[in-house]
């Protein structure tokens, strides 16, 4: 839910300031798109997402729901980010807890998305990530939990970052086409707002796909019928 802040153009409100905005303007979704720079256009911008996602590359193994050691807020935006490390804090070829303390610290001094952690601080943040991004599918416990020194994190919306009236994923697959696939944690504002809504990249569920598929024509038929478009199924 990115808004830039009027007073400081560089940066954007909060999630709770931004909401405000938003309902006190009646911004709608595509007045808020309006605010992301857009790679596909922007020349710099696009250079500046290719370099990043160049430096991710090499780590992209590491970047695994299992491996989430810590969490970071971004300044600007509000998001939660992920921090991992390969192998788990305190064990074997891991970082130490000292270590871990002293990236905490530096990110409570101020995070921005997309920023380093610097070499020789044993934990890694994805380049590639821009402000008012959708929050990362790693950054939610996974199914197997706590593995693997995995920490547990809290969950907020995935769009908006926003942390009260989380919708159930069983309402999400029930009310939007996910396309077979697991949905992230959204909140009601962005639900009924009907907001695309993020999902993760793992298996498809085809049988879930056919039958939101088989929901989704059903309700366009209404909707035509209820316009006086169609005739209703007998």
């Amino acid at each position: 839910m990115p808004v830039p802040d009027r007073s400081d153009r560089d940066h954007f409100y909060s999630p709770k300031d931004a909401r405000d905005v938003i309902e006190r303007e009646n911004l709608s979704h595509n007045d808020l798109i309006g605010y992301i720079p857009d790679a596909k256009t922007d020349t710099a911008e696009k250079k500046l997402q290719k370099e990043a996602a160049k430096l991710d590359k090499p780590n992209r193994s590491t970047f695994n729901a299992t491996k989430v050691r810590a969490v970071a807020t971004c300044d600007s935006c509000g998001a939660k980010r992920a921090v991992y490390s390969k192998n788990a804090v305190g064990q074997k070829g891991g970082p130490t807890k000292r270590q871990l303390e002293n990236v905490e610290t530096l990110l409570e001094c101020g995070y921005v998305c997309g920023n380093p952690l610097g070499e020789g601080s044993g934990f890694l943040m994805r380049r590639a990530l821009n402000c008012g991004d959708y929050i990362e599918t790693q950054y939610y416990t996974p199914w197997s939990g706590l593995k693997g020194g995995r920490i547990r994190t809290e969950d907020i919306c995935a769009i908006c970052y926003g942390e009260d009236e989380i919708v159930s994923a069983d309402v999400i697959r029930k009310e939007k086409d996910t396309k077979g696939r697991n949905p992230l944690p959204i909140c009601r504002f962005c639900f009924d707002n009907n907001t695309e809504v993020p999902v993760t990249g793992g298996r498809v569920n085809m049988m879930e796909k056919s039958v939101q598929q088989a929901a989704k024509k059903n309700k366009l038929h209404i909707d035509a019928v209820r316009r006086g478009r169609k005739k209703a199924r007998k």
